[in-house]
C-alpha cells in the first residue's frame, strides 16, 4: 500500500498549521504592542496621530492588495489543506 499521494496533502497542512500557531503569536504580541503604545500616549509619554497612520496605511495598502492578487492567482490545489491547517494553527494555537 502507497502513501505517496498523501505527501502533496499532508506537508501543506502542516505548514499552514506551523504559520497559523506563528500568526496567532504575532497577533498576540501586536495587540501587547498595541495596548502597551495606547498606555503610554494616556501617560503623555509617546504621541500618536490618527492622520499619520491613515497616512501610512494609504501608503502601504495598494502595494499589499497588488502583492496579494499576484499571489492568489498562482495559488495550487493544495490551498484547501493549507487553509485548514491555517485556521486550525489560529484557533487552537
Amino acid at each position: 500500500m502507497s502513501f505517496e499521494w498523501l505527501f502533496p496533502l499532508v506537508l501543506p497542512f502542516l505548514f499552514g498549521l506551523l504559520l497559523g500557531l506563528f500568526v496567532k503569536q504575532a497577533l498576540k504580541l501586536a495587540t501587547l504592542l498595541v495596548a502597551f503604545l495606547a498606555l503610554l500616549a494616556v501617560a503623555g509619554v509617546a504621541t500618536v496621530s490618527l492622520p499619520d497612520l491613515w497616512k501610512k496605511a494609504s501608503e502601504s495598502l495598494p502595494t499589499l492588495a497588488s502583492w496579494a492578487q499576484g499571489i492568489i492567482g498562482t495559488l495550487p490545489y493544495q490551498i484547501a489543506a493549507f487553509a485548514f491547517g491555517l485556521a486550525l494553527g489560529v484557533w487552537k494555537g
